[in-house]
């Protein structure tokens, strides 16, 4: 994310994602959208824990703080993330604020 690669970037979400009301195809677009105006991003993350869901080895909960920072935007904000494990792959599932 932060070199700006949002091909990359997606690369870690799975077809079946969501956020709120929006899927994969909607978060991609507004990601290339958003991203196609920065000339710079720095994120960095802190209070980040971990957790796998019991008898579900392949699902994890993933919390933690996201200061981002770019040319037009800077923001702090707590944020949850789905991970499952498919095809030996982690993948996000649902990301929104915690």
């Amino acid at each position: 994310w932060a070199n700006i690669n949002t091909d990359a970037y997606l690369q870690h979400y799975a077809p079946d994602f969501s956020s709120g009301n929006a899927g994969l195809t909607d978060w991609a677009q507004q990601k290339r959208r958003v991203n196609s105006g920065k000339t710079w991003i720095k994120v960095e993350i802190s209070g980040l824990s971990i957790f796998a869901y019991p008898n579900q080895p392949d699902l994890a909960v993933v919390n933690f703080d996201q200061d981002y920072a770019s040319n037009n935007l800077s923001n702090r904000m707590k944020k949850r993330q789905y991970w499952m494990k498919r095809d030996n792959r982690w993948q996000i599932i649902y990301e929104g604020a915690a």
